[in-house]
């Protein structure tokens, strides 16, 4: 049972005019963790964040870039890729699912698994830390991300980013198809923190 300060404190983080979406996850993840140590946590985000920096500080495109991509931010989405997904172990947890840990961001941090909604969570806040811009997708029933590419590049569309199957790309043309509308929208900060609580 969240307590009436609880309940008030993220009312206030949730509603600000820029949420601090780790800080109101883990107030979140209070009501069933009341000795949580929310700042050992974000302190985990902000070194998996320094590393990510200078792993996309030195990152190259690689040879399979798509040709409608922005190869520099490309090459920063796959470093991004590698280093949370192959070495730091993070994946979508297919075989339980339901599991309720899935839900709450330190126990995602510490099991390095969880759903569409909690990874991208990481996801976002490691690149935030890194430098990189990554929004949140409201597509229907599988949270997404979008990484936008250069304007200057007529060519090179936004990179759709799912982190539940490590960081795959998915085309615009395959999630229409799916959801039946091309459209792709932000999901704010308060929408990302009420898609938690639901």
């Amino acid at each position: 049972m969240a307590s009436p300060q609880l309940i008030r404190r993220f009312t206030d983080a949730a509603l600000s005019s820029d949420p601090d979406l780790a800080g109101a996850a883990l107030l979140i993840a209070h009501v069933d963790y009341p000795e949580l140590d929310a700042p050992r946590y974000v302190a985990l985000l902000d070194f998996l964040g320094d590393e990510a920096r200078r792993r996309l500080a030195v990152a190259e495109a690689p040879a399979d870039t798509p040709h409608d991509a922005d190869p520099r931010i490309y090459a920063k989405i796959a470093a991004l890729n590698e280093f949370l997904f192959d070495d730091m172990g993070f994946a979508g947890n297919e075989t339980d699912y339901e599991d309720p840990r899935n839900s709450f961001l330190n126990e995602v941090l510490d099991r390095r698994t969880g759903i569409p909604i909690t990874l991208s969570l990481v996801y976002m806040e490691v690149a935030r830390r890194a430098g990189l811009a990554v929004e949140g997708v409201n597509f229907p029933g599988h949270f997404l991300l979008r990484c936008r590419t250069e304007r200057t590049l007529p060519y090179a569309e936004d990179l759709i980013i799912d982190p539940f199957h490590r960081g795959a790309l998915r085309s615009r043309e395959t999630l229409a198809r799916q959801s039946g509308d091309d459209r792709l929208p932000v999901a704010t900060k308060p929408q990302i923190l009420t898609r938690m609580l639901t």
